[in-house]
């Protein structure tokens, strides 16, 4: 099986991330929120960047090797969005 890549598709990308968090003392929650910017390498684009994503959320650190996470993403290209609310969970051993 051969895998095409489409014209229009960049390979290679530049991903930017910033990221700001604070763990509130005396607490076990974690606010945080970054934003994340991804720019093709290999031509002029039509825009100044190919996806831009926005994430806000909470971590709650259930107790040393478990912690819950409830966040909300906005993610931008230059056709489109969309909105995400979600969940996660880790596992740190």
């Amino acid at each position: 099986m051969t895998y095409a890549v489409p014209e229009n598709a960049y390979l290679w990308h530049l991903v930017s991330k910033l990221t700001l968090a604070y763990a509130i003392p005396e607490t076990p929650l974690s606010p945080y929120a970054y934003v994340e910017m991804t720019n093709p390498l290999e031509a002029a684009p039509a825009s100044w960047y190919d996806e831009l994503c926005y994430r806000a959320g909470l971590d709650w650190s259930v107790n040393q090797h478990n912690t819950l996470g409830l966040y909300y993403e906005f993610s931008h290209t230059p056709d489109s969005y969309f909105h995400l609310i979600g969940i996660g969970y880790t596992l740190s051993f």
